[in-house]
């Protein structure tokens, strides 16, 4: 829960600032953290299944499937909407962490 805070609070902060005049910096902030975390998910979830998945345990591939399929919900609730202060970059933060527990 704290995680989601955070996340919010940076994308609140780095959105803000990139609104101002002079903003430029806190705009390609936002853009680079969402490329590059967008990619480290990607290539850790990949990395994930092809070392943890060749176990053949049944318990590991479940739950990388349900982080993945949770990962792609949470990205494809910021095109609805659901809150307006949602982004790309904090789904991407809030993956991220959930990669890593």
């Amino acid at each position: 829960m704290h995680i989601l805070v955070l996340a919010f609070v940076i994308n609140n902060s780095l959105v803000n600032k990139a609104s101002d005049s002079g903003g430029l910096w806190a705009k390609i902030l936002l853009i680079f953290g969402f490329v590059s975390l967008t990619i480290g998910n990607i290539a850790w979830i990949v990395l994930m299944f092809i070392y943890f998945g060749k176990s053949g345990c049944g318990g590991n591939i479940a739950i990388m499937c349900v982080t993945l399929v949770c990962g792609i919900i949470m990205y494809g609730l910021v095109f609805f909407r659901t809150r307006s202060d949602a982004s790309v970059f904090t789904s991407s933060l809030v993956l991220s962490y959930c990669l890593f527990l």
